[in-house]
């Protein structure tokens, strides 16, 4: 479990490649099924937005900076939410735990580093 929530922080790894090329074999298998052009030409554009995906991850693992920088940004406000949901909510009959409600300024923040997360994967993807 901690592993899946692990990479789901760090953008997939490997993991994310190979449900990628998975996806890209099934398409270019519909491909060789297709009735018509317009069909062709709707799974060739999947299979060049999946391929732009693939190669956006793979240049991604190349360098430890988009990793950290993730790291850094997501550990702490992961660690809020997982106290708040398991130890306070989850195990409140067990634990009596309280933890103390952050500031609406605070959550703008935790929704900005979640935005940033996932919008700078897709602005990688858009760019190419």
């Amino acid at each position: 479990m901690f592993q899946g929530i692990l990479s789901w922080f760090l953008g997939g790894g490997l993991n994310a490649i190979g449900n990628i090329v998975t996806q890209i074999v099934a398409l270019k298998q519909q491909k060789v099924n297709a009735k018509t052009e317009l069909e062709k030409a709707n799974i060739d554009a999947s299979i060049k937005m999946l391929e732009d995906q693939k190669e956006v991850l793979i240049q991604g693992t190349k360098s430890n900076v988009d990793l950290y920088s993730r790291l850094f940004l997501m550990i702490p406000i992961g660690v809020y939410l997982w106290k708040f949901i398991i130890w306070d909510k989850v195990f409140n009959h067990l634990t009596d735990g309280i933890t103390d409600g952050l500031p609406l300024e605070i959550w703008y923040l935790v929704y900005a580093v979640f935005g940033f997360y996932f919008v700078t994967d897709l602005t990688r993807i858009l760019k190419r």
